[in-house]
């Protein structure tokens, strides 16, 4: 009967004081279930289970991972001091998908999301096609890949001086 069972439980394991930080794997000795249930038809079965050993476990402790969609994060546009041109980007805003620690991402806002561009190596005037970069926090990563914004630089316009 022990041979048709796809499973044996053990007696709970405390994990409580394990954090990720120690980042190791424990092994642990743990006691079994005495009994084992198998499944014949639809009748469950229990036989008694005699094991005199314990049962090495090793459980690897992790932080829950999730995902985690922002919307209108609005896009930076990175450029040296005293920059003479104007730049207006078609899209000022885009979403995106991160992922990371559950309690980290919980924690997160979008002030903590920086997307951004830099026009600094582009000569100007003209039309451009510019990937949107990403600052996130530690142990954070984004999801989908970030799409690229059309922008254009031009001169500034001048006020002229009314008397």
């Amino acid at each position: 009967m022990l041979k048709e069972a796809s499973f044996i439980n053990t007696i709970p394991v405390d994990i409580s004081g394990i954090t990720s930080e120690q980042n190791r794997t424990f092994p642990w000795r743990i006691g079994i279930d005495q009994k084992v249930i198998v499944k014949r038809g639809d009748k469950n079965i229990s036989a008694p289970v005699t094991c005199t050993e314990d049962v090495r476990v090793w459980i690897q402790i992790v932080e829950q991972q999730e995902t985690r969609f922002f919307e209108k994060i609005k896009i930076k546009v990175m450029r040296p001091a005293e920059y003479p041109y104007e730049i207006k980007l078609q899209d000022e805003y885009a979403n995106i998908k991160v992922k990371g620690p559950k309690l980290v991402l919980d924690k997160l806002n979008t002030e903590d999301v920086v997307l951004y561009i830099d026009v600094t190596s582009l000569k100007p005037p003209g039309p451009y096609k510019q990937p949107i970069k990403c600052d996130l926090p530690k142990n954070i990563e984004l999801v989908d890949k970030l799409p690229e914004v059309h922008l254009d630089i031009r001169e500034k316009m001048r006020s002229s001086g009314v008397k």
